[in-house]
């Protein structure tokens, strides 16, 4: 508050003096009030893409993890119709070693009947 003594408040000029000073410092008081309020817009922005990045990060760390045991569920999977495969690949590839190994001219037509049941049950087998 302005203390002013009897003699002071009569005159003019330091009244004048005292209203321009007060402007002043209403003035200086507005700067600063604009000032903060700007701070306090640029931390509430802050604050807010903070919330957002946290809260996209979370989601996508769980996207992230849902989709990595997909990715191992389906690489099990995989492993496994690959084993099935070779055992397959194997398998069919005995199977056509037996087939081209049947030889009909080498056997002895005594034992026709006999190499032709053994020859049907490999083909069929």
């Amino acid at each position: 508050m302005l203390e002013l003594s009897e003699e002071e408040s009569l005159s003019p000029e330091h009244l004048d003096s005292q209203v321009q000073k007060a402007q002043d410092q209403l003035l200086q008081l507005k700067r600063q009030q604009d000032q903060i309020e700007k701070q306090k817009r640029e931390l509430e922005e802050l604050s807010r893409k903070q919330e957002e990045l946290e809260r996209g990060r979370a989601e996508m760390s769980d996207k992230l993890t849902r989709s990595l045991v997909v990715l191992e569920r389906e690489a099990y999977d995989a492993q496994k119709r690959l084993e099935q495969l070779r055992a397959m690949r194997e398998s069919f590839g005995q199977h056509l070693e037996l087939i081209e190994a049947i030889d009909p001219k080498s056997w002895n037509p005594a034992d026709l009947h006999k190499e032709l049941s053994r020859a049907l049950s490999t083909v069929d087998g």
